[in-house]
């Protein structure tokens, strides 16, 4: 555990240290003229020193496209190898329908999850058919949460441009944080395992306290992945310092993804 931190300690040092070296001015064009100073090292918290928000009614890219049209080369490579050895054993047509069937079962276990966030209580909820493995798996972490306050929830980050819809913000374990809950037919043991979810994350809570007037700024994530299996889910707990740690890497691949589309 010491080696891991000591070693995202020292990364992120690095990082931040080149991206400051590379930062310019940066022209985003779904801002209308505005440019973003040093968008590399824009603050995750709002404060006093925060540019204003820029009101805009123009269509702002998702966290998600961003995401997709950023992914690195070695993730669109194992997605590729995964999607062609799955369909040399299914079949197109077989794959297609299982790439269905998850995500309707991903869905139906969101909606439940929704209607306890609600306030419906454990033992009143009834899952659909589809999703009663993933509810067993995420109803465990549900006792744990709390003190709601958004559930797919659109947040708007206009100085940086891009847009999305969290899952929640809640109380976990005393702590508010930005939840996401994932899906996974594979276990998940390390959140570096979890690919662009931290991001995500992320994300969401820069656009959220960006919007914020209050001065409790969410500093804290959560990526909950809920197994299609019924195991009990597992939950990545970002701190402070991993906040901060992959908003530098979402501050670049938003960079990335204006570059390619101005």
């Amino acid at each position: 555990m010491l080696k891991n931190v000591a070693w995202l300690r020292r990364v992120t040092h690095q990082k931040i240290n080149k991206f400051i070296s590379s930062s310019s001015l940066f022209s985003i064009s779904s801002c209308s003229s505005q440019k973003v100073k040093d968008i590399l090292t824009f603050p995750l918290t709002h404060n006093h020193e925060t540019p204003p928000t820029i009101e805009t009614t123009k269509k702002l890219p998702s966290v998600t496209r961003i995401l997709s049209a950023t992914k690195p080369p070695e993730q669109q490579l194992i997605l590729l190898n995964w999607k062609k050895k799955m369909i040399a054993e299914m079949g197109e047509e077989g794959f297609n329908q299982m790439q269905k069937d998850t995500l309707s079962a991903g869905s139906a276990c969101h909606s439940s999850i929704e209607e306890y966030l609600k306030g419906t209580p454990l033992d009143k909820i009834c899952p659909k058919e589809n999703s009663t493995q993933l509810w067993k798996s995420v109803r465990p972490v549900l006792a744990d949460v709390g003190a709601v306050g958004n559930t797919e929830f659109k947040v708007v980050h206009s100085h940086l441009g891009y847009s999305g819809y969290l899952d929640c913000n809640a109380v976990y374990k005393g702590t508010m944080c930005v939840i996401d809950w994932k899906t996974s037919k594979k276990r998940r043991y390390r959140i570096q395992d979890c690919y662009d979810d931290p991001v995500q994350v992320v994300a969401y809570a820069g656009a959220l306290n960006h919007s914020s007037a209050s001065s409790n700024q969410i500093t804290h994530g959560l990526v909950v992945k809920i197994y299609h299996d019924g195991q009990t889910a597992s939950v990545f707990c970002m701190n402070e310092f991993m906040m901060d740690y992959y908003w530098q890497k979402w501050l670049q691949r938003l960079s990335q993804f204006h570059k390619m589309n101005k």
